[in-house]
């Protein structure tokens, strides 16, 4: 699981340069943990990539200190 997970984050491009880090937190262990009742593959990987996509943008916009740019 955390192993596709990562592969998914580089596919769309977050956590650039950081995916060493994102691989060694075990994300995907954690969204195991989370959902212990779940039997489906498949949707357990949808719900980590959601998961961690909603921590990126936390990661990026309130961790980094970065700031919405309006076009």
């Amino acid at each position: 699981m955390n192993a596709e997970l990562v592969r998914w984050a580089a596919g769309i491009g977050i956590y650039t340069g950081r995916l060493d880090m994102l691989r060694s937190c075990g994300f995907g262990r954690l969204m195991m943990l989370a959902h212990p009742d779940c039997d489906s593959a498949d949707r357990l990987l949808a719900a980590a990539k959601c998961g961690l996509a909603e921590w990126a943008v936390d990661d990026h916009w309130v961790d980094e200190g970065s700031t919405p740019t309006r076009g």
